[in-house]
C-alpha cells in the first residue's frame, strides 16, 4: 500500500512540475499551417469558417507556434490538423510520434494511423490507443489529432 502511495505521488508530483501540459505539440517545428477544430466560436480568433456546429481556425506558421503551446487552455477543441511540406519524409514524423502503424492506401494517397502521447484524446483500435491521423497527398503532408477533420 505504501508503494502505492509512493507512486502516485511521484507520479502527481512529475505531472506538476511539467506544468500538467498534455497536449504538447511544439516538437513538429516544421509545420506551415494548422487548423483547428473547436465545437464553439472563439471569440480570441478571428475569420473563424463554421461547417455545421464546428468552427474552423486556420494559422500559418508563425501563429502557428504560438498557438500550440496554448491548446491545453482552449475548450471545446474538437482536434488539431497540421499541415507539412512533401519534401519532409516520413522519418520526421516517426522520431516523434510514439507509434506509427503501416502505410496503407486510400485513393491514391498513403495513411497511417499513430499514436502521440502528448495528446491528451485517443480511441482504442485493435487494442491499441490511436490518436494521430497522418497522410501524404503527393502535394503535402496532413497530421490530424486524433483525426484529420478538414478532409484531404
Amino acid at each position: 500500500m505504501k508503494r502505492m502511495i509512493a507512486f502516485f505521488m511521484c507520479a502527481l508530483a512529475m505531472f506538476l512540475l511539467k506544468g500538467g501540459q498534455v497536449n504538447n505539440l511544439s516538437v513538429f517545428d516544421r509545420v506551415e499551417k494548422v487548423v483547428l477544430v473547436l465545437s464553439e466560436k472563439n471569440e480570441n480568433f478571428t475569420d473563424a469558417l463554421q461547417n455545421g456546429n464546428d468552427f474552423y481556425y486556420t494559422f500559418d506558421k508563425m501563429e502557428a507556434m504560438n498557438i500550440l503551446p496554448s491548446l491545453d487552455e482552449m475548450k471545446c477543441l474538437k482536434g488539431v490538423n497540421l499541415y507539412f511540406s512533401k519534401e519532409l519524409s516520413l522519418s520526421y514524423f516517426q522520431e516523434r510520434l510514439d507509434f506509427l502503424g503501416e502505410r496503407k492506401e486510400c485513393v491514391e494517397m498513403d495513411v497511417y494511423y499513430g499514436f502521440y502521447r502528448h495528446y491528451k484524446k485517443f480511441e482504442l483500435v485493435d487494442g491499441k490507443k490511436v490518436n494521430v491521423q497522418l497522410v501524404f497527398t503527393g502535394e503535402q503532408w496532413i497530421m490530424g489529432l486524433p483525426i484529420i477533420l478538414t478532409g484531404f
